[in-house]
């Protein structure tokens, strides 16, 4: 009778291990993407912070370079190709420049993390607003400027 009972347990102690392992695990995974979220949020405040509603084209092109963005060409056969276009219904309605940067190598159990700042303007060119997005993909290199980091 002291053996099925001392069986029991342990197999109850085994089972309450593995449960425990799992939900550090997932709590881990929790905390890692967490991290990555208030990372991204974190660009997007620090970019806000040091951009005025009199921020130009060219400035936040030199924002993203001097945060180590790598900039996005639109149209690296163009002067200006790190300007892209933003469209609604087939009409050109404002302006944007991208950056990307990775902010977490891959990590234990979740993807590498890079984070997307955008700098949206209007038709005349009047800085409008700042949007980030996090991904979890590379850009392809023909889409980064190579000239960057």
């Amino acid at each position: 009778m002291f053996n099925i009972n001392r069986n029991l347990n342990i197999k109850f102690l085994v089972l309450l291990v593995v449960i425990s392992i799992f939900i550090l695990i997932l709590l881990f995974i929790h905390y890692e993407n967490n991290a990555g979220l208030l990372e991204v949020e974190r660009w997007k405040n620090v970019a806000e912070s040091e951009s005025g509603p009199k921020l130009t084209l060219e400035e936040a092109y030199n924002w993203l370079n001097n945060h180590n963005f790598s900039v996005l060409f639109w149209n690296p056969n163009y002067k200006e190709g790190w300007v892209g276009l933003v469209y609604q219904d087939k009409m050109i309605t404002g302006y944007m420049v991208r950056g990307s940067k990775k902010l977490f190598k891959k990590r234990i159990f979740s993807k590498p993390l890079w984070v997307d700042l955008t700098f949206y303007f209007d038709v005349e060119k009047h800085f409008t607003h700042i949007t980030a997005e996090s991904r979890q993909y590379q850009l392809p290199k023909s889409k980064e400027n190579i000239n960057q980091h």
